[in-house]
């Protein structure tokens, strides 16, 4: 995309994706000349692993409607998301919008976006962030015949849920025995499991479960 911009007129070339089920994807670039907004401070904070908060400020002489923002998911475009938040009357604007559904593991670009009566255009400048929840297995520790320690960390305190999973196979899941832990200490977790079978070898995970979606940490 080349963009040539100044506090009045902007002068943009590029290719828009489809537009939440507009056509709006052209064979040939889309050539505009029009007062539009400059985004200054266009920002993505994490808020859990599936939340962030968007924020941009809009200055400038504008003939758009409204302003707002586009969430495109590079790892899924499915799951881009477009919302428009306050309408512009070209003097300095703040705006924010909190995206709740983010998927886990995928990697977002944010951008402005611009609604004119006949089109909308994406603008610059974009941030990006990537959803991850990041789950570790700790340590096995007080291990006896029939008994073990276990431990595991956890980065989103906002996490629904978590514990521990085992089995006697390779990669255990909830749908094995599971244990969930009611409490943490600045993201560190354990519990003691006490129906092991003695002289029988088991895997561990831990895993943490936020907005219906699970992560699990390494065996």
């Amino acid at each position: 995309m080349s963009v040539e911009a100044n506090l009045f007129s902007w002068s943009a070339s590029w290719d828009i994706p489809n537009f939440n089920g507009f056509p709006l994807n052209k064979k040939e670039p889309i050539i505009e000349v029009r007062s539009v907004p400059i985004f200054t401070n266009t920002s993505l904070e994490k808020k859990a692993s599936t939340k962030c908060l968007a924020s941009t400020t809009a200055l400038g002489e504008a003939h758009s409607t409204n302003i707002g923002f586009a969430l495109f998911n590079e790892v899924s475009p499915k799951d881009n998301e477009y919302v428009y938040i306050a309408d512009y009357d070209g003097t300095k604007k703040q705006i924010s919008h909190e995206f709740s559904n983010l998927k886990l593991n995928g990697k977002y670009k944010l951008y402005p976006l611009v609604k004119y009566i006949d089109m909308e255009l994406i603008a610059e400048p974009y941030a990006e962030i990537e959803s991850k929840s990041t789950i570790e297995t700790g340590n096995v520790k007080d291990i006896t015949y029939n008994s073990a320690l276990l431990e595991g960390y956890f980065s989103d305190a906002t996490n629904e849920k978590y514990g521990f999973c085992y089995s006697k196979t390779a990669s255990p899941t909830i749908e094995n025995t599971c244990i969930y832990v009611e409490e943490n200490e600045d993201g560190y977790f354990a519990s003691n499991i006490t129906d092991l079978e003695e002289n029988t070898t088991y895997s561990v995970r831990a895993f943490t479960i936020s907005d219906s979606q699970i992560t699990y940490g390494d065996v």
